[in-house]
């Protein structure tokens, strides 16, 4: 794999790991644009066939972070109905103590 696309993929694991999404998302973006400029730079058949095997390892990564992104909003989500269960017994108990 290319070292600048080696190391935009490992940076995009670790902001993954660390839940970054603004890092996640500026990452994304270099990620292709180097992949545009690696894919216009192939010439040969070997030089795309290392670029298609380089792409089934960065789509593995990529189905890491939907992973991870699917999780944070289940968590997200588990935690927002918390909240409103909180909220709805406090509400309740007020209104109860105002009689």
């Amino acid at each position: 794999m290319n070292e600048i696309l080696g190391e935009l993929i490992q940076n995009l694991q670790q902001a993954c790991a660390s839940k970054n999404w603004e890092q996640l998302e500026q990452l994304d973006g270099e990620i292709k644009q180097h992949l545009q400029e690696i894919i216009s730079s192939a010439k040969n058949a070997q030089e795309k066939e290392k670029l298609a095997l380089d792409l089934k390892t960065i789509q593995k990564v990529y189905d890491l972070v939907v992973d991870g992104s699917r999780k944070n909003q289940l968590e997200l989500a588990s935690e927002l109905k918390k909240i409103s269960r909180d909220r709805n017994a406090a509400d309740s108990y007020l209104g109860v103590s105002q009689f």
